[in-house]
């Protein structure tokens, strides 16, 4: 009978569940999984950087809506990648880390790369962490690893195969593949918690929707567009939100932050449908997004963030497909006031906003305003390029002016985590995801400076990227932190400054197309150009640093 090793298992196994891409940078000890990806033919990605494989296969399972696999080489191919492991686990991402590791026998040898306990360094931030200890137990316990990342909540697993087990060999016949690996469906709202929620709505003189990281699945469209409609209940969203409801529509009032332009009592949400949002960081208290006195329904998969941080009217532990579906069948049954006047008001303040940031930028043209150059970049995307945002005031200043007209084409992250330098890993998985769209990666100078090596990895794969630095020549958002402190009041900025570093040159030299802009007129040009290439590429923008983006002033007054 055949003998198969373990790394052989791991790839079918991979096979039975779907896999699309894998992300990884060799190193020895993966060998037997990489020779069957060879072999089976199954897309890869090699990185300059672990850590990037993981992002990369973040990007691709937040795109697809299944789940992302990145494989990491013993001791620092797995230390580097530990930071992609927290991230996704914020952001709730079904990611599968597959980790090699010394052999068994190795330990407390000093042997090359052992010495290193992989899964208890990441067991508080992964749903589930194991080592695998004997090869014919891969298939059962990456199934399991596979089903557990996919199960909401999802979010990462590590399945660590230390090399004995991994070059280990099993004859064919006394393994089996698992059939049924991924799970289908959430949980179901209880009909009573579905009429009380509907009940308080119907009560309320200013409701709102919220949708948080929780309930951006794009099957969710339909369901929320159809409630909002019947209701009149208009919708907030986070950023990764943008387009579940189109941001075009009449009844969306913008992103999370814009509560903070409603904070005075007479003009703030009194009944809130939270939909997949975890309450915390600036989204509680008398001065935070949603009012203390507000009524909440709280819609979220894990009961355990349902009341971790504030109390509410409403619980319901439930899928957010599964609570829309039900609040759709009950809302026939009620009668739904008129909130044109609600609506008004929301509609005014969005109106206002924009042009107040038109006012602050007018008349300045060296170096460009961020608010023109974010304008002029989203003027420049259709409908169906897929955005991904990286750094901290340069997403927040493109999320003030990109329309998104449907779900999944707009990629960010969880915020109070607060990762940097995601954005190129994370569009090479949103590109391989969607081959035939375009992916434009908006990022800032400092978020940029991470990976910057990965434009080589774009280049050698043929991804056509087009990556939009927002270059300040600084840690933007540290210099604005440092301006509303006693440190900075007299401007004295520590460490923030990052000088005119050419990331465009940079880019060029690893075979991508390359421009620098530093007038507004010449960015429209330069994306048109970046599209035509057909490549990679770097549109290095000069835009001026004083600008603080408006979600920032916002967090900055919440927090204080």
């Amino acid at each position: 009978m055949a003998l198969v090793n373990g790394g052989e298992l791991v790839v079918r196994t991979l096979l039975e569940a779907g896999v699309g891409h894998v992300y990884l940078l060799y190193g020895g000890h993966l060998q037997p999984i990489c020779e069957g990806i060879r072999r089976h033919g199954i897309p890869y990605v090699d990185m300059r950087n672990e850590l990037t494989a993981g992002y990369a296969a973040q990007g691709y399972a937040r795109a697809t809506g299944t789940f992302g696999v990145a494989l990491v080489s013993a001791a620092p191919g797995f230390t580097n990648v530990i930071t992609s492991i927290t991230n996704a686990f914020i952001d709730r991402t079904p990611v599968v880390y597959i980790s090699a590791s010394a052999a068994m026998a190795d330990a407390e040898t000093n042997n090359f790369m052992s010495g290193l306990d992989p899964v208890t360094m990441v067991r508080s931030v992964t749903k589930w962490a194991h080592c695998v200890t004997r090869t014919n137990d891969i298939p059962r316990l990456l199934a399991h690893a596979i089903r557990v990342a996919t199960t909401a909540p999802t979010g990462p697993v590590l399945l660590d195969l230390p090399w004995d087990v991994v070059f280990g060999t099993v004859e064919e016949g006394q393994v089996r593949i698992p059939q049924t690996i991924r799970p289908d469906g959430d949980l179901l709202p209880r009909a009573e918690a579905v009429e009380r929620a509907l009940g308080l709505l119907a009560s309320a003189q200013r409701p709102a929707i919220l949708v948080g990281e929780g309930a951006t699945r794009r099957e969710l469209a339909k369901e929320l567009r159809t409630f909002v409609e019947a209701t009149g209940v208009p919708v907030f969203s986070c950023y990764e939100g943008y387009g579940l409801l189109p941001t075009r529509h009449p009844l969306y009032a913008g992103g999370l932050m814009k509560l903070a332009d409603f904070r005075e009592p007479s003009r703030a949400p009194d009944v809130v449908l939270a939909l997949g949002v975890r309450f915390g960081f600036m989204t509680v208290g008398t001065d935070g997004l949603v009012p203390a006195n507000a009524r909440l329904i709280h819609v979220d998969v894990d009961p355990r963030e349902i009341g971790r941080t504030r109390d509410v009217a409403v619980a319901m532990p439930a899928g957010a497909r599964e609570a829309l579906e039900a609040l759709n069948a009950g809302s026939r049954s009620h009668a739904w006031p008129d909130w044109s006047a609600w609506h008004d008001v929301l509609r005014s303040a969005r109106v206002a906003r924009a042009e107040g940031l038109a006012q602050e930028a007018a008349g300045r043209t060296s170096p460009i305003p961020p608010y023109h150059a974010a304008k002029a970049i989203a003027a420049s995307l259709d409908d169906d390029t897929c955005v991904v945002v990286d750094g901290a005031d340069a997403h927040m200043w493109i999320a003030e002016t990109v329309e998104r007209g449907e779900p999944g084409r707009f990629f960010s992250h969880a915020s109070f985590f607060g990762c940097l330098g995601y954005g190129l890993g994370f569009s090479m998985g949103v590109q391989n995801a969607h081959p035939d769209q375009r992916v434009v990666c908006v990022t800032g100078d400092g978020a940029l400076g991470f990976t910057l090596a990965e434009f080589h990895t774009m280049a050698r794969h043929d991804l056509p990227i087009v990556v939009v630095v927002m270059n300040n020549r600084a840690w933007g958002a540290t210099s604005h932190f440092q301006d509303t402190t006693a440190f900075g009041a007299d401007k004295r900025y520590f460490a923030v400054d990052l000088s005119g570093a050419a990331y465009h040159d940079v880019a060029a030299a690893f075979g991508c197309h390359s421009a620098l802009v530093k007038k507004l007129e010449e960015l429209a040009p330069a994306m048109r150009a970046a599209f035509a290439s057909g490549k990679p590429a770097c549109i290095n923008v000069e835009i001026a640093v004083e600008d603080v983006a408006p979600d920032h002033r916002a967090m900055v007054f919440l927090r204080s």
